[in-house]
């Protein structure tokens, strides 16, 4: 099954509330720094997608921008779905 991914940057608050959430949830994740020069390859792919800027919360082939709670949400429940967890 897929990891929950925050993509990431320096200085990001709404990357920093994307974050809160996933933990409050118990939601396990990744962060990577979209700014990072190995992410360079990841950055592009987003951008084809027209998704250019941070947060980006990636689960599944679900990616979410920005700080959207409702979408935020979906990607909680999607998680939950396929890990068989309750929520609390």
């Amino acid at each position: 099954m897929s990891v929950v991914t925050v993509w990431t940057k320096p200085g990001c608050g709404p990357c920093a509330a994307v974050k809160t959430a996933l933990t409050a949830a118990k939601v396990p994740f990744v962060e990577r720094d979209l700014s990072a020069p190995d992410a360079a390859e990841d950055l592009k792919r987003f951008q084809r997608r027209g998704l250019a800027s941070t947060p980006i919360t990636e689960y599944s082939v679900k990616a979410v921008p920005g700080l959207l709670p409702s979408e935020i949400g979906e990607v909680i429940d999607l998680w939950r779905s396929d890990h068989h967890v309750e929520q609390t």
